[in-house]
């Protein structure tokens, strides 16, 4: 895997690198460009590279090299910088398959190598152990954040960086107490640059405002539970603006995703069969994660049946 496709793997956006670079321009790959400074009067000056924000060296290296990569891939004209920046700029930006806490590296030491045996996959780690392990991650990782302001400015230069404004939180096992939801809850009620987003509104003053917000989604399939369309409502009270209605659209699944039109919360087409879900809503639907249908139509079939 070349470097470009390894770094466009984990998530970070082009169109913000290129925000980062488009003026500054890293020493490599500006030259490269023939791109000039901020204070050369090109109507895209006050922007600085959010690595200046991180706290530690190894997150300011991590974007300044992601950002050197994506431009040597790119080589973007000037035009087309200036281009990307104006649609960033009157655009919000949401990351629908989470973002909201995952990045590269953004552990602490205590969990740096718990981190790594996730990572790893392989070794003398039964499946059951490495749930424990993934439950550990989850669940210290808030508290780690919220207590060490150097992690805090590591995740700021990371979330901007990406370009987003919103990214997505998952709400899974929201029945059970001590889960994601009451973790994640704890973690935006003590954070300044990052909040729970419930409504449209919420979100256009956050990007007016250069803060992040999270939205609870739910990738449970809802017509496992024992009361599906109370748990669309239970859902909704918590704040989960986003799921996926599950696999059956029987009268049962028709029912949730009518419940979740009703309401504003987002019908997830994800790991369902899409075409069902879109003829039972009456509202637009999305897809947050798929893969080539042309490619993979097999495997995709064999799920759905």
């Amino acid at each position: 895997m070349s470097d470009a496709s390894r770094f466009d793997s984990v998530g970070l956006s082009r169109r913000d690198w290129l925000k980062a670079s488009g003026v500054a321009c890293g020493a490599s790959a500006g030259a490269s460009l023939g791109c000039a400074s901020a204070a050369a009067g090109n109507g895209t000056a006050n922007l600085s590279n959010p690595e200046q924000q991180a706290g530690t060296n190894r997150i300011k290296h991590y974007i300044r090299r992601s950002r050197e990569l994506a431009l040597a891939e790119l080589k973007p004209t000037r035009k087309q910088i200036d281009r990307a920046l104006a649609l960033h700029a009157e655009s919000i930006v949401c990351d629908p398959m989470g973002g909201s806490l995952t990045a590269v590296g953004l552990f602490t030491p205590a969990l740096a190598e718990l981190a790594r045996i996730r990572a790893d996959g392989n070794g003398p780690v039964t499946g059951k152990q490495m749930d424990q392990i993934s439950n550990k991650i989850d669940k210290y990782r808030p508290f780690e954040l919220i207590s060490n302001p150097i992690m805090q400015r590591d995740h700021q230069a990371l979330l901007r960086a990406s370009g987003r404004t919103l990214s997505t939180t998952g709400a899974e096992r929201w029945t059970v107490p001590g889960s994601n939801l009451d973790w994640h809850t704890y973690l935006f009620e003590n954070l300044d640059y990052m909040e729970k987003v419930t409504c449209a509104e919420q979100a256009a003053q956050l990007k007016q405002d250069g803060r992040f917000g999270a939205i609870w989604c739910n990738h449970a399939p809802l017509t496992g539970a024992d009361s599906p369309v109370e748990s669309v409502d239970l859902m909704y009270l918590l704040g989960v603006r986003q799921a996926m209605p599950g696999c059956r659209m029987d009268d049962v699944g028709r029912a949730v995703v009518r419940r979740m039109n009703q309401l504003g919360m987002v019908v997830d087409t994800a790991h369902n069969d899409e075409l069902t879900i879109v003829a039972a809503s009456s509202e637009p639907v999305m897809c947050s994660h798929t893969c080539c249908r042309a490619v993979h139509h097999m495997v995709i079939r064999r799920i759905v049946t």
